[in-house]
């Protein structure tokens, strides 16, 4: 998601993961945006965690660059055939509805 918004000309992204700048991919993330022009920085935060999503929002209105959208693709994926999917594994495939509410946290300013 990060290379295709830089595609579309996004200079300045947020990225926000559970593990943040500690993700085993984050480094070379980074630098492959760096090299592309783009200053991205890395946050932890769990979407669902309402005092942690505030602190990243103010991160970002600290860059002097405002908000301007939310990309929210977060998910835990459990594959297998179709037909060994129960209820319960199905289930788990959907985005996490809480965290994309999250976003209504933003004063109408950084809401996307």
């Amino acid at each position: 998601m990060p290379n295709w918004l830089a595609g579309l000309g996004a200079r300045h992204l947020a990225l926000v993961g559970r593990r943040g700048p500690e993700a085993p991919e984050s480094a070379d993330l980074l630098d492959r945006l760096k090299c592309r022009g783009v200053t991205a920085t890395a946050y932890a935060a769990d979407v669902t965690d309402e005092a942690a999503i505030r602190r990243v929002l103010d991160a970002v209105d600290a860059t002097g660059h405002p908000l301007r959208g939310v990309v929210h693709n977060a998910m835990r994926l459990d594959d297998a055939p179709l037909t060994e999917l129960s209820e319960r594994r199905a289930l788990r495939r959907r985005p996490r509805p809480r965290g994309g509410r999250r976003r209504r946290l933003a004063p109408p300013h950084r809401r996307p």
